[in-house]
């Protein structure tokens, strides 16, 4: 485990199935290049950050002013980059995406950000001048797994995903503000945190949960309709990671052929279905992506989530009479609704060519960074009496459930299987290994010395 002394990479991962794959492919790549790579749950490499190597941090977001996670991690001497895995989001009010996920101080804390397209770049650029070495374009990790070569890694659980649910319409929910998980007034609650950080008008929170509950309420009434419409598909509603599935579920208790599903990734869901039915959900973004049948339903006005992505690449249906006729359409493989293809191309880089994964680890080779090694006791530390409360989760029950939401756990082999899938996938089977030397921590580095 504490071999030679090697330069690092260490990966925090948030949400397991959103961010888990496009991860660790970026760590697949890395440890090709030679880089020894940690990865696994955030909060895991929050609380052993002081012990692990002090190399290239790859994070999921740089936070506000003052954030501190970000304030800490460059204390210990982590050269610091990140790719937001909400950046999709910033297309729709760049002011607010910047003000709420990005600060003056955070970004001279970080060494690169990453852009998922050069319109990204040039707001960023607008947004905090002088930091051009930083916002470098490369496109969006989980968009290099969405691609044909990669489809194969999804064959074997969107096949059985097919068996059990046959012809299925899939509804990607994300009302994650009125019907949260960890309940309204923690909802409230990380709201009014966000306006008093970012002096947003309390009208703004007020125009947010009534538009978000006018547009909840007619997907309520709208979505038993599809039993009707489409008599021979069952419906499968996936909840948001941070919504409550116990909600859903008692909304559509009284028919069969709603079933209330979170599980897994959400990619062999979408292989697996007719069609993607959402509501400005970066889902539809990746079923159109993958090009896969999506419909976008917007019954009501949504300042959050009717944006110029979503007009500009998803088919839009206003009413219920809209809606039918468009997903009846898609169904049948018409593409009179389709978008053309290049609408995404101007909103995400590397959808062709180099992967985006590869031309993030060619940043981490410019930044300068000190070799070390992971102390061969880490492993001990799960016994502290800090490691233990944390592994017994003591928490309120709604905060132990929304923690599940993010992180539900992977085993070692499970780990290892998707790196195989992954490597074999890069034409490179075998070339790496994995170890976990701490609970929810992984350390991925090459067999060999012969690395690329």
């Amino acid at each position: 485990m504490s071999s030679a002394s090697s330069k690092w990479v260490t990966i925090p991962v948030e949400v397991q199935v959103r961010d888990l794959f496009s991860r660790q492919l970026v760590a697949c790549i890395a440890a090709n290049r030679g880089y020894d790579v940690l990865i696994g749950q955030d909060r895991v490499i929050r609380r052993l950050a002081r012990f692990l190597p002090k190399g290239i941090l790859f994070d999921k977001s740089i936070g506000m002013s003052g954030d501190s996670k970000v304030v800490r991690y460059n204390r210990l001497g982590y050269q610091i980059t990140a790719f937001d895995e909400e950046t999709p989001g910033i297309y729709g009010s760049p002011r607010h995406f910047f003000v709420g996920r990005m600060a003056p101080d955070t970004v001279a804390m970080s060494r690169r950000w990453f852009c998922i397209s050069g319109k990204v770049s040039e707001m960023a650029n607008t947004a905090f001048p002088g930091n051009e070495d930083k916002f470098t374009i490369t496109g969006m990790p989980r968009a290099d797994i969405w691609r044909p070569g990669f489809r194969k890694l999804y064959e074997p659980e969107t096949n059985n995903i097919r068996s059990e649910f046959g012809r299925f319409i899939l509804f990607n929910s994300n009302f994650g503000s009125v019907v949260h998980e960890g309940g309204e007034a923690f909802a409230r609650k990380q709201y009014e945190a966000y306006m008093r950080k970012t002096n947003t008008p309390a009208s703004d929170y007020k125009t947010l949960i009534d538009q978000s509950f006018a547009n909840l309420n007619a997907y309520l009434e709208t979505i038993p309709k599809l039993l009707d419409w489409f008599p021979d598909h069952n419906i499968v509603v996936r909840p948001h990671p941070s919504e409550s599935v116990a909600f859903w579920r008692s909304k559509f208790a009284d028919h069969a052929r709603i079933h209330v599903i979170r599980q897994g990734q959400v990619t062999p869901w979408i292989l697996a279905s007719e069609i993607v039915l959402h509501h400005g959900c970066t889902t539809g973004i990746e079923a159109e992506l993958m090009l896969c049948r999506e419909v976008m339903f917007a019954p009501c006005p949504d300042n959050h989530h009717d944006t110029q992505l979503m007009r500009d690449c998803v088919p839009i249906a206003q009413t219920e009479r809209e809606l039918q006729s468009m997903m009846t359409s898609l169904i049948k493989g018409e593409a009179r609704y389709r978008k053309p293809r290049n609408s995404l191309q101007s909103y995400f880089d590397s959808l062709e060519g180099r992967l985006a994964s590869e031309k993030i680890v060619d940043e981490f080779d410019r930044i300068p960074v000190s070799t070390g090694r992971l102390p061969g006791w880490i492993g001990w530390l799960r016994w502290t009496p800090r490691h233990l409360a944390a592994r017994l989760n003591l928490r309120s029950r709604r905060a132990r459930a929304y923690s599940r939401n993010k992180w539900q756990g992977v085993t070692l082999p499970e780990f290892i299987d998707n790196i195989a899938k992954i490597t074999d996938a890069l034409g490179q089977p075998g070339s790496l290994r994995v170890e976990e030397p701490f609970p929810g921590l992984f350390h991925v580095k090459a067999t060999t010395s012969n690395t690329q």
